[in-house]
């Protein structure tokens, strides 16, 4: 689970230019840029792709790197990655009660 996790958190973190990777390619070569009509956009420079027309860099900075839904899909990854940690503390809980059962049978004799 942990390596599952770890990807999505390098998916997730900014580079040094402040930006996710691509949201198409995954390839870390975005940069913003203004266009000939005083636009700013976010583009990737592998795959081509890029982010609407913004008034200012911040404002293409912040929609290029809104990702609702993988903010969604990671959180509930992590829910499910606490989940199962507790269900496998239930287990190992349960597991040592049995051994417990079975020994104090065992004292007991036939």
């Amino acid at each position: 689970m942990t390596d599952i996790l770890s990807k999505l958190a390098a998916h997730t973190q900014n580079h040094e230019n402040g930006l996710l990777p691509c949201s198409h390619c995954e390839v870390s070569r975005c940069s913003a840029y203004e266009n000939d009509y005083g636009r700013w956009l976010v583009g990737c420079g592998a795959c081509g792709s890029h982010t609407g027309h913004c008034k200012t860099k911040e404002d293409a900075i912040t929609l290029h790197n809104s990702r609702p839904r993988e903010a969604a899909l990671i959180a509930l990854v992590q829910e499910a990655g606490k989940e199962i940690e507790r269900l496998q503390e239930r287990v190992d809980e349960l597991f040592w009660e049995s051994q417990g059962a079975q020994m104090r049978l065992e004292d007991a004799g036939p």
